[in-house]
């Protein structure tokens, strides 16, 4: 994050655990929306993939969305379709740059996202597939 600041992108840290800007859920949601570019970093301090539910939050607040590439996320959404994926410090800035720069290209990445989020893991499709795995018809 403090490369990016480097490189003058305005970048908001805040949430529920070990920041120290903490807001509410219904704050998170309105800043999620709000944002033109959302950033997820899908490693733990010590390297290893994780999964976090911003993942699909942002998608659900249809805000394009720039992960860690790594390979849960992809199992849940298309890489480069959902969302897109940055390898380092200097691909996320460089994709950051072109998504503010290109508001045309950032919207279709966030309604791209949004559509499949619904698809998949919005309430009603996500309990189906669900529900359906062990037998039951929803």
């Amino acid at each position: 994050l403090t490369m990016l600041k480097e490189h003058g992108v305005e970048i908001f840290v805040g949430g529920g655990q070990r920041e120290k800007t903490k807001v509410s859920q219904e704050e998170y949601a309105i800043l999620l929306a709000r944002s033109k570019v959302t950033l997820n970093f899908s490693y733990t301090s010590d390297g290893r993939p994780q999964g976090k539910a911003r993942l699909p939050e942002a998608l659900a607040c249809r805000t394009a969305l720039i992960d860690t590439s790594n390979e849960f996320s992809s199992k849940l959404f298309k890489e480069n379709e959902d969302y897109w994926g940055a390898t380092n410090e200097k691909d996320m800035l460089g994709k950051i740059k072109f998504l503010l720069a290109y508001p045309e290209i950032r919207d279709k990445l966030a309604y791209t996202g949004y559509q499949s989020y619904l698809g998949s893991m919005a309430p009603n499709p996500y309990w189906k597939k669900v529900f359906g795995t062990v037998g039951i018809k929803l």
